[in-house]
C-alpha cells in the first residue's frame, strides 16, 4: 500500500527532517557552544594569546576546509590566511571568496562552504582515531552492522571507542597527546557566525530542494517502511562519528575548566 495523500507525504517529510537532518543539527549546535566555552575560558583565564595553544593546528584545518569546499563548489577565492592571528579583529585566520549570484551550485554551496569545519574537523578527528587507536572503528563498524536500528547501531559504534581511549587513563601518554590534539582540532572546529550568515541563502534553497524531493518520495514509499531503520545503515555511522566528536569535545572542555580551575587557586594561594 503506498502513500496515497498530502498528509502522508507532508508526514513523511517530517520523519525525514527528524531522523536525516534535525540529529546533525543538535550535534553542530553542541559542539558549537562547547567550542565557544573553551576559548572563553582560556581566553579569561590567559588572555587572548593562549587561544593560539590550540589555534596553531585547529585554525588551518578551520580554514583549509573553507577553501576546498570553495574549490569544490566552484567559488573563486580571493585571498586567504590558514593561520594569522589578528587581536584586533580576533581573528586567526581567513578565506575570502566570491560566487556568481543567481547560479543555484554555487548558492547552494555557501552551504557546504559555511559548514566546512565541521566536515574538516570531524575527518580530521577520525584520522587521529586511526593513528593513535588502530582497528576501533572498523571493530565498531562491524559489530554494529548486527543490530537492528539507528540508535542501538550508533550506540554500538561509538562506546567501544570511547572505552578504549579513555580505558587507559590519561596517565598514558598517547591519551594525553590524543587528548591534547582533540582539544586543539574541537576547539576551532564549529563555523562561524559568519560562516553561519554566509550559508543562510543557498540554506533556505537547499531546504526548499529537500522538501519537494522529499514530497515527491513520499507519495512512492510504502506505508509500512520505518524510515530509522531504512537509514540505519549509512545514518548511523555519521550519527556516531558526531556523538563521538560531542563527547571528545565534552572531555576536552571538563578538562581545560578543571586544569583553569586549579590555575585560579594557586593564583588565589599565592
Amino acid at each position: 500500500m503506498f502513500a496515497a495523500s498530502v498528509a502522508d507525504s507532508v508526514w513523511f517529510v517530517i520523519q525525514c527532517f527528524v531522523v536525516l537532518i534535525l540529529p546533525s543539527v543538535i550535534f553542530v549546535v553542541a559542539i558549537h557552544i562547547l567550542e565557544r566555552l573553551i576559548q572563553l575560558r582560556m581566553a579569561s583565564r590567559f588572555g587572548w594569546k593562549s587561544i593560539l595553544w590550540t589555534g596553531w593546528l585547529g585554525t588551518p584545518i578551520h580554514e583549509f576546509s573553507h577553501a576546498l569546499m570553495c574549490v569544490l563548489f566552484r567559488h573563486h577565492i580571493e585571498s586567504m590566511a590558514l593561520f594569522e592571528p589578528d587581536f584586533e579583529s580576533g581573528r586567526l585566520g581567513y578565506v575570502r571568496h566570491s560566487y556568481q549570484k543567481g547560479n543555484w551550485y554555487q548558492e547552494i554551496g555557501n552551504v557546504f562552504i559555511g559548514i566546512a569545519p565541521l566536515i574538516g574537523g570531524t575527518i580530521a578527528l577520525l584520522l587521529c582515531l586511526r593513528v593513535f587507536f588502530p582497528g576501533s572503528i572498523s571493530e565498531s563498524m562491524n559489530a554494529a552492522s548486527a543490530q537492528a536500528n539507528l540508535t542501538s547501531q550508533s550506540y554500538t559504534i561509538a562506546v567501544p571507542i570511547l572505552e578504549q581511549i579513555f580505558a587507559s587513563g590519561l596517565a598514558n601518554w598517547r591519551t594525553c597527546l590524543f587528548t591534547y590534539l582533540v582539544l586543539c582540532i574541537g576547539s576551532h572546529m564549529a563555523p562561524s557566525w559568519s560562516d553561519y550568515h554566509g550559508a543562510l541563502k543557498g540554506a533556505l534553497l537547499l531546504a526548499s530542494i529537500f522538501v519537494v524531493v522529499t514530497l515527491g518520495i513520499g507519495w512512492l514509499v510504502p506505508d509500512d517502511v520505518n524510515l530509522a531503520t531504512a537509514a540505519a545503515p549509512w545514518m548511523a555511522p555519521l550519527l556516531a562519528i558526531y556523538a563521538l566528536v560531542t563527547i571528545l569535545c565534552f572531555a576536552a572542555t571538563v578538562i581545560v575548566f578543571l586544569l583553569t580551575s586549579i590555575f585560579d587557586l594557586f593564583i588565589d594561594r599565592r
